[in-house]
């Protein structure tokens, strides 16, 4: 092999090398990167109030909080992922879904509400008492058969539940499995007041 072969073969290895670590950093560094924000009735938070520039998109979207709780992939990982294989009627196939369960991310934010409210990128609105997301089978899925959810897809949240596990569920479609998920806002159920009592008639 001649000297200008083996330097030929140095530099692409360190090219190579040098990729991979670029690639590894991006990795590392969308692991780091918001993807979701929990606004409402919380007891936990790690921001403060909606900053009409920084969060164009979350005042776009008519979100108004003086504090919250943002999670990133990573984050919501650490919170413990479970695994469901997940098959709808309207589905091609099953699909295996893997992320913390839904009652481990309102934990985290010490959510305090009775009703939660999911918001998708499209502006779609799901609304489920809290009481009804408990089980352990009720996921917020960021990643599908092994790859984490893209923008485009799914993700980079998915509510992602087995039918019949949530009452009232249609197991006929996926209606209620919110995609797209950015913004969970927890909310406190609106209580009618009493209806005054009638003036007793004149004696």
């Amino acid at each position: 092999m001649t000297l200008f072969s083996r330097r030929n073969i140095m530099v692409a290895a360190l090219a190579l090398a040098l990729s991979s670590c670029g690639a590894a950093k991006v990795a590392a560094d969308s692991d780091k990167m918001v993807i979701l924000t929990v606004t409402g009735d919380i007891l936990n938070t790690n921001r403060g109030a909606l900053d009409e520039f920084k969060d164009a998109f979350l005042g776009h979207k008519d979100a108004k909080f003086d504090r919250a709780y943002e999670f990133t992939r990573e984050s919501l990982a650490a919170l413990g992922e479970r695994e469901a294989v997940v098959k709808r009627a309207n589905w091609p196939a099953a699909i295996t879904v893997r992320g913390p369960t839904l009652k481990s991310v309102l934990a985290a934010a010490k959510a305090e509400g009775d009703i939660v409210e999911f918001q998708a990128l499209d502006g779609y609105l799901s609304k489920f008492p809290v009481a009804a997301l408990q089980s352990d089978a009720v996921i917020l899925a960021i990643e599908a058969d092994g790859v984490p959810l893209p923008i485009g897809g799914h993700g980079t949240a998915w509510l992602v539940y087995p039918a019949g596990v949530v009452a009232g569920d249609d197991a006929s479609s996926d209606a209620g499995l919110a995609w797209s998920v950015f913004h969970i806002d927890v909310q406190k159920a609106v209580v009618a007041a009493p209806a005054a009592a009638a003036p007793a008639p004149p004696k």
